[in-house]
């Protein structure tokens, strides 16, 4: 469910998760990968580092960054923008012009800001984004409603990696069901 991710080795890691349940980026979706990988490719991590996180920590390509004892860096796509591929891939899909509801916490500007960055770079590969910051209220109903497409969030660091992935990743988790509804077999079996 998570694509894209910005680190603080000592505090967390910022990231945009997809609704895989409903909407366009949805397991339901046959052209759910072609537009996950087009959001991903017109998302420019090194203009959000600056502008959000004034270069501070690490750009990551996976939930931890380098400098963590749990690093990782799926192989394929390393976080690079590409503006000409992401609306490739939208044309591909016949999917210019997808409406995208896009939300944030109001408690956390850089969540905020990092929603309005990546509202304009979808925006401008061809998305139709709707951004929208809510309270923590608001935002509970809406995962729990599936009534989202992505969402701008963070999570802390855990000295036990183990347990972020058994609350974000594994299929049956609470927070996973009401977040990203992501779902991996192998994943499942491996935690």
């Amino acid at each position: 469910g998570q694509y894209q991710t910005w680190d603080a080795p000592a505090l967390g890691t910022a990231f945009i998760t997809f609704n895989l349940e409903k909407g366009p980026f949805a397991y339901t979706n046959p052209d759910r990968k072609l537009l996950r990988q087009a959001a991903a490719y017109a998302t420019d991590l090194e203009a959000i580092h600056q502008a959000v996180y004034y270069q501070r920590g690490d750009i990551a390509t996976g939930f931890f960054t380098p400098g963590s004892p749990w690093h990782n860096s799926p192989e394929g796509w390393k976080g690079k923008s590409d503006r000409d591929k992401a609306k490739a891939l939208l044309k591909q899909a016949k999917a210019v012009g997808t409406q995208i509801d896009l939300m944030a916490n109001d408690s956390f500007p850089y969540m905020q800001q990092t929603g309005e960055l990546v509202q304009a770079m979808w925006t401008d590969v061809g998305f139709k984004v709707n951004y929208n910051i809510f309270d923590a209220a608001v935002l509970q109903q809406k995962r729990k409603e599936g009534t989202f497409h992505a969402e701008s969030m963070a999570a802390s660091y855990r000295f036990d990696p183990d347990g972020w992935f058994s609350r974000q990743v594994l299929s049956t988790a609470s927070q996973t069901k009401v977040e990203s509804r992501f779902r991996n077999e192998k994943a499942d079996q491996l935690i």
